[in-house]
């Protein structure tokens, strides 16, 4: 009976249905929604990021295989580890590709120019698109060949560990109440 109810649980709270993640068409792994809110009634969605948490440790617990399809950046960030520049490949393979190019030189100062990159990220919630700043007055502050480096750090940091931090702290709060963090150590 265990083993039935937490799959069911946990198929019915890790699905995009849920409100709390999207899924990647391509590779079917689930991505927490920034703006997880399902039941705006009830105010922030944390608790329900807690709970599924606890699910999972009651999955571990009691050795219930569980498939959550979970790209490695959030994993990592459930585990505690804090995310790089590669493991941006588990997130978005083409804005890792840009970034890497990016990062790399290939393009000139003219062609930075052109792009009018600024140090921010564009987001979209309840259709409406806005500008986050990676860093202060990061509106104005362009992108070129000297800053490139720093502004792919600071947009995998923000896309990888800020973004969706207070969600994947509240999962993972709910895994480690039932699962000691020692234990899930490899």
């Amino acid at each position: 009976v265990l083993r039935d109810f937490v799959h069911a649980a946990v198929e019915g709270g890790f699905r995009p249905e849920s409100g709390l993640f999207a899924e990647d068409p391509d590779t079917k792994h689930l991505h927490i929604l920034p703006y997880a809110n399902p039941v705006p009634e009830e105010g922030d969605a944390r608790p329900r990021f807690a709970f599924l948490g606890r699910l999972l440790g009651r999955a571990i617990q009691a050795g219930i295989l569980v498939d959550v399809p979970l790209p490695a950046y959030l994993r990592n960030g459930i585990l505690g580890r804090r995310n790089g520049f590669a493991d941006l490949l588990s997130y978005d393979p083409a804005m890792y590709r840009h970034l890497s190019a990016l990062r790399s030189g290939q393009y000139s100062d003219e062609e930075l120019e052109g792009m009018e990159i600024t140090f921010t990220h564009s987001e979209q919630h309840l259709g409406q698109t806005f500008e986050v700043p990676l860093v202060p007055g990061g509106e104005t502050r362009r992108v070129s060949r000297a800053n490139a480096l720093e502004y792919c750090q600071l947009l995998t940091d923000y896309l990888l560990n800020r973004r969706c931090g207070r969600q994947v702290r509240a999962l993972q709060g709910g895994l480690f109440e039932v699962v000691p963090r020692e234990r899930l150590k490899l």
